[in-house]
């Protein structure tokens, strides 16, 4: 993500309730609440160097973590459909 840091104050900054994943999410659900617009590059290209750390198990650790962070993300925007 890229962004001008005067925009990344007025808009309050990461969630730090989010331990890891959806915080872009989160970021990006802000800006547009707010009336920007938000572009992705699809032939930017950025390397990692990383341990390949990330399970392919349904119930991992890491998978837990995600689904909690996604459920911290429904019930901060309140965003279900009934």
């Amino acid at each position: 993500i890229m962004m001008d840091k005067k925009l990344m104050i007025k808009i309050g900054m990461f969630d730090t309730k989010y331990f890891m994943y959806c915080e872009d999410i989160d970021l990006c659900y802000r800006l547009n609440q707010l009336g920007y617009s938000i572009y992705y590059v699809h032939n930017a290209k950025i390397y990692h160097e990383h341990q390949m750390v990330s399970d392919k198990k349904l119930f991992s650790k890491r998978t837990l973590i995600h689904f909690r962070s996604m459920i911290h993300f429904v019930l901060k925007h309140r965003y279900f459909y009934m």
